[in-house]
C-alpha cells in the first residue's frame, strides 16, 4: 500500500476496491432476497381462473387442447370432444385439435382465420392472439352479443 504525503491517507485504489466489493455483496444479498416474479401474460391469467388450470406460459396451448375447452365451456356441446387428442405430442395431432376448433368456429358462423401451422408449432405470438380472440369472443357470447352465430347444440 501507498502513502500520500506522508500523513498516512491510503491511495484511491484500495479504498475503491473495498467499496465495490462492498456493493457487490450488498446487491447479491439484494438480489437473493427479492422474489423472482414469474411474469404471466393477462390472457393466461384468463384461461387459468377460467378453466382452474396453472399455465406458466402461453405456449403451453400449443397442442389445441385448451383453447378448446375453452370454447367449450362458454359454448356447450359444439365442439366435438371425443375427438380430442388430449395426449398429443406430435405437431400433427396438434393440428387435428385445431381442425375440431375449426370446425365448431365454422359450425357456429364465426369468421376466424386460425393460423394453425404457427400454433402447432408453438408460436407464442399465435398463441396470444387467438387467446386475446377466446377472450373477446366468449364474452360477446356471456354478454348476448351473438347475433347471427349458431350457438345451438350439434
Amino acid at each position: 500500500s501507498r502513502r500520500i504525503g506522508g500523513r498516512g491517507r491510503l491511495t484511491g485504489n484500495i479504498s475503491k476496491s473495498r467499496s465495490t466489493r462492498t456493493r457487490k455483496t450488498w446487491l447479491q444479498g439484494v438480489v437473493k432476497m427479492a422474489p423472482k416474479k414469474q411474469l404471466v401474460h393477462p390472457r393466461l391469467l384468463w384461461v387459468n381462473t377460467e378453466l382452474g388450470v396453472s399455465l406458466k406460459s402461453v405456449e403451453e396451448i400449443a397442442n389445441g387442447v385448451i383453447p378448446c375447452h375453452v370454447l367449450d365451456k362458454f359454448v356447450p356441446r359444439v365442439l366435438h370432444m371425443n375427438r380430442l387428442k388430449a395426449d398429443a405430442n406430435s405437431e400433427s395431432e396438434f393440428i387435428s385439435n385445431y381442425k375440431v376448433l375449426q370446425e365448431a368456429l365454422r359450425y357456429m358462423k364465426v369468421a376466424k382465420i386460425i393460423d394453425v401451422p404457427r400454433l402447432a408449432q408453438g408460436r407464442a405470438g399465435a398463441c396470444i392472439d387467438l387467446l386475446q380472440f377466446l377472450e373477446s369472443f366468449c364474452f360477446d357470447v356471456r354478454d348476448g352479443k351473438t347475433a347471427g352465430l349458431v350457438l345451438d347444440a350439434r
